[in-house]
């Protein structure tokens, strides 16, 4: 892999210092771009009906080019994979939901720009199973830790989410 610098500001930063629905909009975009890419392109034994899957998606991993507000670059692919398209989805609206709570109002923008709007309880399930992925990772990786302690408190919270609440 090769990896060069890329100027722009990360999307997290773009949340609060630009328009937060445009910011959503071009995640929307890019995320639809992305699973647009054949998958077998760089999964060469991927299974049929399968997209290419950041496993990290949200404004947290893109670099935004502070000038056209367009995405620079996607970063931090270190958990891609072949996969469902409600995966990245899904993480996307939890990234937003669990740390970013004040723009919930506006993920319709993200939607829209994605194309669609999975159902809540997929989207749902698709954001426990991650965090439980994640946890699970991150017991083998660190046992008993703050990381865990962590983790374990986003599944709980997350679990009692609904449609409408955070």
């Amino acid at each position: 892999m090769t990896t060069r610098f890329v100027p722009g500001i990360n999307g997290r930063v773009a949340l609060a210092e630009r328009d937060t629905a445009d910011v959503l909009k071009v995640s929307g975009q890019t995320l639809r771009l992305l699973q647009a890419v054949p998958t077998r392109t760089v999964f060469e034994d991927a299974p049929d009906g399968l997209v290419v899957v950041h496993g990290d998606f949200g404004p947290n991993n893109l670099v935004v080019d502070p000038g056209t507000g367009q995405v620079a670059a996607v970063v931090d692919w270190e958990w891609c994979h072949p996969g469902e398209s409600v995966e990245d989805v899904a993480w996307c609206e939890w990234t937003i939901r669990a740390h970013h709570p004040e723009y919930v109002h506006l993920l319709g923008a993200f939607f829209d720009a994605y194309g669609a709007t999975p159902p809540w309880a997929e989207r749902h399930a698709a954001m426990i199973t991650n965090l439980r992925q994640l946890l699970a990772f991150a017991v083998d990786r660190d046992g008993d830790s703050p990381t865990v302690t962590a983790r374990m408190t986003q599944l709980r919270a997350t679990e009692q989410w609904s449609q409408t609440h955070p």
